[in-house]
């Protein structure tokens, strides 16, 4: 890749991997999407407002955020949970 794509590849390169989750912008340039896939990671989509530019849609943002958080914290609690079970049979 040349130019920006390939500097966008370098970079998403050394950010993710298969546990991450990307914010990308809806609509937006493809190749987000297609390089974070590529290693793993998990896409996710914002929506951004016309009406004022195309600026992001700051409460939709807030809500994806929030719930990913909550899907982190609850597979970290599963984790956990299922590594004590497996200490206690042992």
């Amino acid at each position: 890749a040349n130019g920006a794509s390939g500097a966008l590849e370098l970079a998403l390169t050394a950010l993710l991997d298969e546990d991450s989750v990307l914010l990308v912008p809806r609509p937006g340039f493809p190749l987000y999407q297609v390089i974070a896939e590529s290693h793993g990671a998990r896409v996710v989509h914002y929506d951004l407002l016309p009406q004022s530019g195309w600026e992001c849609d700051l409460n939709h943002m807030e809500s994806i955020i929030l719930h990913e958080e909550e899907e982190a914290m609850r597979k970290n609690c599963e984790k956990k949970y299922d590594a004590k079970n497996r200490a206690v049979r042992a």
